[in-house]
Parts: structure tokens; C-alpha cells; sequence
């Protein structure tokens, strides 16, 4: 017997669908605010005076409960905003806005090109004063009175072009670069 090739696509294809809602309900899951929501609601349909059995058949699952939040919360224009400001990257260096560059890849970057440089670690955080000098980003270097490690403190933009100051300690530095060489290998 040969199966319809058509209502195996569509099987598969549901399957799909079905992995995805699961893995969107977890995460949702994972949000106080939505579970709270649902509970709540869960809870005023199924409370025991006010609910008959028409109400109890026709209320969605827990499931669908938490989707409708989720639906309702996507239209709203805050939370539209929130979920695009979050993709975008959060710490930016550079004075003018078409050569701002994300901090973390701003950083990558300069630890590979002076690892692959055979820099000491202090050629790379003088190196990193000197960029960020060359970026506007205004650096300071200072050191901690009490446990005398060196930190540079810089200027920097948030998202939503918010200025901010931003600070990097040398033991941070130094991770990064461990980090770096072990990945390198």
C-alpha cells in the first residue's frame, strides 16, 4: 500500500509546526509575567461558582491560554519596541553614528588580529587605549587604590543613541584573550 505523498508532506510539515509551538510555549513559559497572566485567567474561568459546564467545554487549554497572551502582547506598541531594541546590539564605540561599532565585536576583533600578531597581553590593552582614542571614545585609564588592577573607562552609546560610559578592567581583558586562544586552537 502506497501512502499519498501529498498527506506525508503535509504530516511532516505539521510535525514542524507542532515542534515549534512546543519550543515558543516553553520559552513563553519561562516569562513571569505570561504565566502569572495565564494562571490568572485559567483561574477565573475555572472558578469553581461562576463556572458551568458550557464554560468549562468551550475555555481554551493552558496552552492556548498562554498563546492569546502572547498574541495580545505582540500588537502592543511597547512591547514591539522592546523586542527591537533587543535585537539590535546594546553597547556601541564611535563618535559618528555611520562608524559606531558593537563593543563586543569591536573587542573580538582587535584580540584576534593581536593574537594572530603575537601580542603580549600588555600590547593588546595599550592597543585598545589607542583605538578607542582613535574611535573619540574619549578613554581614561585609572587604577583600583585597593587591589591596584587597571581598568579604562570610556564613553560609549547605548541603544536608542543613549551616551553612557562604559569600563573594562585588564583581568577582563585578560579572559577574553584566553578565551580567544582556546577557541583559536
Amino acid at each position: 500500500m502506497e501512502l499519498n505523498p501529498q498527506i506525508v508532506a503535509w504530516n511532516k510539515a505539521n510535525q514542524v509546526r507542532q515542534a515549534i509551538k512546543a519550543k515558543l510555549f516553553q520559552h513563553a513559559m519561562r516569562r513571569n509575567d505570561v504565566r502569572l497572566l495565564a494562571e490568572k485567567r485559567q483561574g477565573r474561568r475555572f472558578a469553581v461558582k461562576t463556572s458551568t459546564y458550557a464554560t468549562l467545554r468551550s475555555a481554551p487549554s493552558y496552552e492556548g491560554e498562554v498563546n492569546e497572551i502572547l498574541e495580545d502582547l505582540s500588537v502592543l506598541p511597547l512591547y514591539r519596541r522592546q523586542k527591537k531594541g533587543a535585537k539590535g546590539p546594546r553597547l556601541k564605540v564611535g563618535e559618528h553614528e555611520f562608524e559606531r561599532l558593537a563593543w563586543t565585536q569591536f573587542l573580538a576583533t582587535l584580540v584576534r588580529q593581536q593574537i594572530a600578531a603575537d601580542a603580549k597581553p600588555k600590547e593588546i590593552w595599550e592597543d585598545l587605549y589607542s583605538r578607542l582614542d582613535g574611535l573619540q571614545c574619549r578613554p581614561r585609564e585609572f587604577e583600583d587604590p585597593q587591589t591596584g588592577e587597571k581598568y579604562i573607562e570610556f564613553q560609549v552609546v547605548y541603544s536608542g543613541d543613549k551616551p553612557g560610559k562604559h569600563v573594562i578592567g585588564y583581568r577582563t581583558l585578560l579572559n577574553r584573550i584566553s578565551l580567544q586562544r582556546r577557541t583559536k586552537i
